[in-house]
């Protein structure tokens, strides 16, 4: 707790206000995944998730792989 006054201080420089944001999902898993077949293998073609989608940071979309992750299943990142 005594380092929480200077962790709110630098977090203006740590939290960029200027930053386009991006759709996000938040829910990398297969069933929300549209893949299409091309000449030279599959490719991703549409993610589809309306329940959880909002807009924000990109890399805040990593939080959905990680847990997956650390849930222990790797197939689904």
């Amino acid at each position: 707790m005594a380092e929480l006054p200077a962790l709110l201080r630098a977090a203006p420089s740590v939290l960029p206000a200027e930053v386009e944001p991006v759709i996000l999902t938040g829910e990398w898993i297969p069933e929300n995944l549209l893949l299409t077949e091309t000449y030279d293998g599959w490719r991703l073609a549409a993610v589809i998730d309306f329940g959880d989608v909002m807009t924000g940071w990109r890399e805040y979309d990593l939080l959905g792989p990680s847990t997956f992750m650390c849930a222990g299943v790797p197939d689904r990142l």
